[in-house]
């Protein structure tokens, strides 16, 4: 995650945040198909690796997942993301999730959030800054999955 804030510090400071390179989804966006498996283990192993990786979960159900995690100690990310009221921004993960024809669908969209849980929450939409990262988890989540089969 702390690579994602540097690289959207980087654009953003740089004035190329405008043109991320999309990804070759469908979407254009982070996202994968699961083959072979229902949609509660997908669920469940997405909610063990944000677990694994020092995120909370905020909420799940049965067609998203959402994890958090303030961004603390991060000068970049407090300058650019921080408010006079909290001037620790919080980085919000959603999985969206659909079952379809045997095979289940996950799509990913990264936010970090100013002043969250408060009436003055600000969400900046960083997926495509993130999407590289994104991609990848998603596909090695995919790999460890479709080895368990």
């Amino acid at each position: 995650m702390t690579r994602i804030i540097f690289l959207v510090a980087f654009f953003l400071l740089s004035g190329c945040a405008g043109n991320p390179e999309k990804l070759s989804t469908p979407s254009g966006n982070p996202e994968t198909t699961f083959q072979g498996v229902n949609k509660k283990t997908v669920i469940d192993a997405i909610v063990a690796k944000k677990l694994e990786k020092g995120m909370a979960i905020k909420s799940v159900t049965d067609y998203s997942v959402v994890a958090t995690k303030r961004v603390d100690g991060n000068f970049a990310a407090s300058f650019l993301y921080g408010s006079k009221y909290d001037g620790i921004p919080e980085a919000r993960v959603t999985y969206n999730i659909v079952e379809a024809g045997g095979a289940v669908r996950v799509f990913s969209r990264a936010e970090m959030v100013t002043n969250p849980g408060s009436a003055f929450e600000r969400v900046t939409d960083i997926t495509q800054a993130a999407a590289k990262d994104a991609q990848a988890e998603l596909n090695q989540l995919s790999s460890a999955l479709s080895k368990k089969k």
